[in-house]
């Protein structure tokens, strides 16, 4: 089976609503699943040459595959266009590296100064995951030039909200992760409205 019909049958609940946009035929996916045979192992698409040339694994999946996670950089390689990026800020409940307390809630508070960015639950629920929403998809012709658009992306809502959120941040521009199969129960919806006084 191709990743579309493996995809097919995965949860459609409101902690996964980003899987509804993602497009395995034209989007960048990172994949964790477990053959048959009880292997898990880890698949991409698609894949970056030296020269920056990238192209399709087509990859086939076995029956009886399990799907245990899936993410993208929301990179859609097909068009050359980044459709968001992601900012994962990690707790120290989560991280032994992550933020404590009293620094997740200055970040919250930042978050709420910069009104293009979105602002959820991570999939294992005690994390937050940024996404800038831009105003329409942004040329970009590899992942390199997509890390170098989060970068920016950092900065300036950096400047927004008279806040470090370089300093804050775990990852950016990388996989993120829009399904698992052991996902906190708690909902990765928007937390725009949770931020607002």
């Amino acid at each position: 089976m191709n990743i579309n019909e493996l995809l097919r049958g995965l949860s459609a609940d409101e902690r996964f609503a980003r899987l509804a946009d993602f497009d395995p035929a034209r989007m960048d996916y990172t994949m964790r699943i477990q053959r048959p045979d009880g292997t898990i192992c880890v698949i991409r698409n698609p894949k970056e040459e030296a020269d920056g040339t990238l192209t399709d694994k087509q990859h086939v999946i076995g029956d009886g595959t399990a799907v245990l996670a899936v993410g993208t950089a929301f990179f859609d390689w097909v068009n050359k266009i980044q459709l968001t990026i992601g900012i994962d800020i990690d707790t120290n409940d989560n991280h032994a590296s992550g933020l404590d307390n009293a620094s997740f809630e200055r970040t919250l508070d930042a978050v709420r100064r910069v009104p293009w960015l979105e602002a959820r639950r991570s999939t294992g629920g005690k994390g937050l995951h940024l996404f800038p929403k831009f105003a329409y998809p942004v040329d970009v012709a590899s992942r390199a030039e997509g890390s170098a658009l989060a970068r920016a992306a950092i900065t300036l809502a950096s400047r927004v909200a008279g806040f470090d959120f370089k300093a804050v941040k775990d990852c950016a521009g990388g996989n993120m992760w829009v399904y698992r199969n052991d996902a906190a129960a708690t909902p990765t919806k928007s937390l725009k409205k949770q931020l607002r006084h």
